[in-house]
């Protein structure tokens, strides 16, 4: 009698977590899919109160919004969404977005479908420049929820950047400031996760950077909605986070 008392303690303690200590931690990579449909949802569809969770293995996600216009919402916790996606234990899940606010501590990749390299979705990493031959400078690169750009001081405030990928270890990119200055240019991603690039700006002036997608850090944050390219369409599985309160396909991630 005594061990099962101990026993039926330890679980009543294990299922009394609160939403806060049931949000994701550490490095959390989906496909391109899962990421765009979030980037959708958020950016161009504006879902209110958002509530997201995701295996940590990337295998199942739970999602809910509130469908009333907003008006009538009711603060969210994260807990039904968890619910949906560990599916009574089958899934090892954690929050990641409550009140489209993301909470899950820690950086996000996205790893693109057609060519399996691995893109910064949400998170911070260290973004290490040089432009017009002048000396190596590191500053800070934000993805937020697919957006990347860069904190608003020193000489890349302003400045939105863009990651095309167009072969397994390659691909396109594109810095665009205010004011109109904009470096186009390739870069590089083999398998150790450094993405170098080199290109030239509207001057003609060498531009070349170094991302170390391997080394990144969480971020808590409620992504800025005005950022969102009007009338730009973004490809998302219909079958993926379909509905206001249910699991998506495993296989959207």
């Amino acid at each position: 009698m005594r061990y099962l008392m101990i026993l039926i303690a330890g679980a009543m303690l294990f299922g009394c977590k609160t939403p806060e200590q049931q949000y994701g931690t550490g490095q959390l990579v989906v496909n391109s899919r899962f990421a765009t449909t979030i980037h959708k949802y958020y950016y161009v569809d504006r879902l209110q109160h958002l509530e997201i969770a995701i295996d940590r293995q990337g295998r199942n996600a739970g999602l809910r919004y509130c469908s009333s216009g907003g008006g009538n919402c009711f603060e969210s916790t994260g807990i039904n969404s968890l619910n949906d996606c560990n599916k009574s234990g089958k899934f090892d899940c954690g929050i990641f977005m409550v009140n489209s606010k993301v909470v899950w501590n820690g950086p996000m990749l996205s790893r693109q479908f057609r060519h399996g390299a691995l893109m910064p979705f949400s998170g911070n990493w260290s973004f290490n420049f040089r432009w017009d031959r002048e000396p190596y400078r590191a500053t800070e690169l934000q993805a937020r929820l697919g957006k990347l750009s860069f904190p608003d001081s020193g000489e890349m405030a302003g400045c939105d950047l863009t990651l095309s990928q167009t072969g397994p270890a390659f691909g396109t990119f594109r810095l665009s400031c205010s004011g109109g200055s904009f470096v186009i240019g390739r870069f590089a991603a083999p398998p150790s996760m450094v993405v170098r690039g080199n290109g030239v700006d509207q001057d003609d002036r060498p531009f070349s950077f170094r991302l170390d997608l391997g080394a990144g850090r969480g971020a808590i944050y409620t992504a800025d909605r005005t950022v969102a390219k009007a009338g730009r369409r973004w490809r998302s599985d219909p079958s993926s986070l379909n509905s206001p309160s249910s699991t998506s396909n495993p296989s959207a991630l």
